[in-house]
């Protein structure tokens, strides 16, 4: 089309506008007057609406009433969307948002149910939330998001639920919560964040509502961790969840990772330092008595360690013995007991001397031996037995001391094994002296000790060489014998003439006496 032609058009069109218009208004009035009602009386007996139904003015019925709101015979009832909660009116209202009506006739829309909302006026029916999103109470006009920490996986929901443990959600109106992530976790519900596992801990699953402790052996000391390490050697972890493991104590040692409790040396060995892997031998002449020890100890005496070595000392042979560590020197060897000396048991710090009756001539002895016949020892510690001196003797081999010559013996020599008795004709006044010949005028028997001299002048001495009773001896014994005859013969004569006179008295005395009694002495 050309430029001509278009502007020739639009002059047409200008023309023909108001006439259209005209034209349009005329046929809208026509069809109006076409449904307004004719009225040939007015109604009397009209009574107004119910509430839920109005007064349709383009009906006669309602029309003809003097009243609005009026009708006489039915009224129109509200259509689904709308209500009318008043009687006598002419129109019903649309239904408020967050309310609907689903019937006619309504005097009041119904509330949205929870869950669901309304944001129209003159609805049927209330629309359900969507996922993510909520509406606790009734009438809701529209609906809210879920807050952090909460979700909705379902329409029509008029909560949101919170996030389980182990779960989480930091954005709102979320449909679902996400997982914890490994080295995390969340113990509470309606978690918008995850907590990292503190030092000591792990966890190394997703979803997860606690951290797991690191297990004994085992350490962690950094947050948010999702596995834990192996102590290392020389340290240990004896507990759960421990951020780190300990240094293993002075006298105790960890060659192996995973420590749960470090070992002690033992004994002969020692670690004077922390965290270590091995323990350390003792040196010669020292020791560690018990496990678990830091320093090493002096040999106790009767013991002792000649060289380096993870051992204790060795307890000194029988014979032997050591005592250094009482002068703080170490025992590198165990000394032989000295002559005179002796050592029965072992683990001893001394020798004993030998007792008295028995001795030793050699070095690391561990018993003593008797004397032999005719010898003695008579200190402790004898290294040889001495010959029985004069005057004593020993008959038999024994650990006992010479013993004394009885009276009337003797031993005149050293190392006798018997003691002589002294001869007849001799006495021995001292056993380590020879028998002295008996002096004259004396006798000697055998065993004597002194000469016996004769008591003159009761007795002389025989020929016997003993000594005899004197003549004046015997006849002093003779007479006194006649004499004690004699005083006993008289005595018997003095006791038998009493009788017989006593006995001539009775028989002469008369039988009855009847004069006063006489009393008369002997």
């Amino acid at each position: 089309m050309t430029m001509c032609k278009k502007r020739h058009f639009l002059k047409v069109l200008l023309i023909l506008l108001p006439f259209v218009y005209v034209s349009a208004l005329t046929s809208a009035d026509s069809v109006f007057l076409q449904f307004i009602p004719q009225c040939n009386t007015t109604f009397k007996d009209c009574r107004p609406c119910d509430p839920g139904y109005f007064a349709d003015d383009n009906t006669t019925d309602c029309y003809c009433c003097d009243n609005p709101g009026y009708c006489k015979t039915d009224c129109t009832p509200c259509q689904p969307g709308t209500e009318q909660h008043l009687p006598g009116k002419t129109e019903c209202d649309p239904c408020e948002k967050g309310r609907y009506s689903v019937n006619s006739a309504t005097k009041k829309c119904i509330l949205c149910h929870a869950g669901t909302y309304q944001n129209e006026t003159g609805q049927t029916e209330c629309v359900c939330c969507d996922t993510g999103t909520h509406c606790n109470e009734e009438g809701c006009t529209e609906c809210e998001q879920c807050d952090k920490g909460f979700y909705s996986n379902v329409t029509c929901s008029p909560t949101c639920e919170p996030c389980p443990e182990g779960h989480y959600v930091n954005t709102n109106g979320s449909t679902e919560c996400k997982s914890c992530e490994i080295g995390q976790y969340s113990n509470i519900t309606g978690s918008t964040q995850c907590r990292e596992c503190d030092p000591g801990h792990y966890q190394n699953t997703t979803g997860a509502a606690v951290c797991k402790p690191c297990e004994l052996g085992f350490h962690n000391n950094a947050t948010g961790a999702s596995e834990c390490f192996p102590c290392e050697e020389g340290h240990y972890s004896n507990k759960t969840g421990q951020p780190s493991c300990s240094e293993c104590e002075k006298g105790y040692y960890s060659n192996m990772t995973q420590t749960v409790d470090c070992m002690a040396c033992e004994k002969g060995t020692y670690q004077n330092e922390t965290g270590q892997t091995f323990c350390l031998s003792c040196g010669a002449g020292l020791e560690t008595r018990k496990v678990g020890m830091s320093v090493c100890e002096l040999c106790l005496d009767g013991t002792y360690k000649p060289e380096d070595g993870p051992h204790t000392c060795t307890a000194c042979n029988p014979g032997t013995y050591s005592d250094g560590s009482k002068f703080g020197e170490l025992n590198l060897n165990c000394t032989d007991c000295e002559e005179g000396h002796f050592q029965e048991k072992k683990n001893k710090s001394s020798c004993d001397p030998c007792p008295i009756g028995r001795y030793v001539n050699a070095r690391g002895a561990t018993g003593c031996l008797p004397c032999a016949e005719g010898h003695e020892a008579r200190s402790t510690g004898a290294t040889a037995c001495t010959p029985c001196q004069a005057g004593t003797c020993k008959a038999e081999k024994s650990d006992e001391l010479c013993r004394q010559c009885p009276d009337g013996s003797y031993a005149d020599k050293v190392g006798q094994t018997q003691c002589q008795k002294c001869p007849s004709g001799y006495y021995c006044p001292n056993a380590a002296l020879p028998p002295q010949k008996c002096p004259d005028n004396s006798y000697c028997p055998p065993g004597t000790t002194s000469p016996i001299y004769c008591n003159t002048p009761w007795f002389r001495f025989g020929k016997s060489k003993e000594c005899t009773p004197s003549g004046e001896l015997i006849g002093v014994i003779v007479g006194c014998i006649l004499v004690f005859i004699v005083i006993v013969i008289f005595g018997v004569y003095r006791i038998r003439h009493w009788r017989h006179k006593k006995r001539i008295l009775e028989e002469s005395q008369p039988l009855s006496d009847n004069s006063q009694p006489v009393y008369r002495g002997f």
